[in-house]
């Protein structure tokens, strides 16, 4: 008599939010380094624009050692982020299943690769803050010298600083719910589950909002993370519009493992 497959669905392991205030706390780090440099204080714009162009001229040579600033931001969120996501898992099949996946997971090759990967492109992620702020920068002086401006050249500073520090928020959430997904996989993948349920956040943000489904540029076929929640999908199949949870732009949505037992 052939036995009967039982379906277990494991709870969500959810984002480290130890992982994502330490990644933001390192960020705002970096940035007041950056804004450290003395702000200009002229009262016109051909006096702020020499000062400016000494702001550069020092932010230029902090960015020599950009490479080594970045990796020390990034190695610590990574690693913590993976710690907390091991932890969680292994708790989690040891509570619902029962079953000690220490062994399977020890020296995981799928995880290993996928925290170096991880570590690679947020050490890239990260040296584009001050590089994007020292463009920005040379921008504004350009703007101001040969076209003029409605707004002072400070207050363009100041509003540039403000956009800096609010993207360094959104990397610190968007990165660290990346991690959690993508290592979710590697180790769901790892102790043999090969299907997982798509959960959103199920809050009014959730794509497309309601806002977006009236704009008239609005597509059926825009990334919908919406009509996914609660359906099952297969970790070597991911959706052609969204990828996995986690995986599209400020995704919040995470995965629920399916086990066949």
């Amino acid at each position: 008599m052939k036995k009967r497959t039982r379906t277990k669905v494991l709870r969500q392991v959810n984002p480290a939010k130890k992982a994502e205030l330490r990644y933001r706390r390192e960020l705002n780090k970096l940035i007041d380094s950056m804004f450290e440099i003395k702000a200009p204080t002229a009262n016109n714009d051909a006096s702020i624009r020499e000062e400016v162009l000494e702001m550069i001229d020092l932010l230029s040579n902090k960015l020599d050692n950009i490479d080594v600033i970045a990796d020390e931001v990034v190695s610590g969120v990574v690693d913590e982020s993976n710690r907390v996501n091991e932890y969680r898992f292994k708790q989690q099949m040891k509570r619902e299943m029962g079953i000690d996946v220490a062994k399977i997971l020890e020296n995981n090759k799928a995880v290993g690769s996928k925290v170096r990967k991880m570590r690679r492109e947020n050490i890239a992620l990260v040296k584009t803050i001050p590089q994007r702020y020292l463009r920005s920068l040379e921008a504004i002086v350009d703007k101001h010298t040969l076209q003029g401006s409605e707004t002072s050249m400070i207050e363009d500073i100041q509003k540039l600083q403000n956009v800096t520090r609010n993207r360094a928020k959104f990397i610190a959430r968007d990165q660290t719910s990346k991690f959690n997904n993508s290592l979710s996989q590697a180790r769901q993948e790892a102790v043999g589950i090969q299907e997982y349920i798509w959960i959103t956040a199920k809050d009014e943000r959730v794509r497309p909002t309601a806002a977006r489904r009236r704009q008239p540029s609005y597509s059926p076929k825009d990334p919908n993370h919406r009509e996914k929640h609660g359906k099952t999908f297969r970790w070597d199949t991911p959706p052609d519009d969204t990828g996995h949870p986690g995986n599209d732009f400020n995704c919040r949505c995470v995965a629920k493992g399916v086990l066949n037992i």
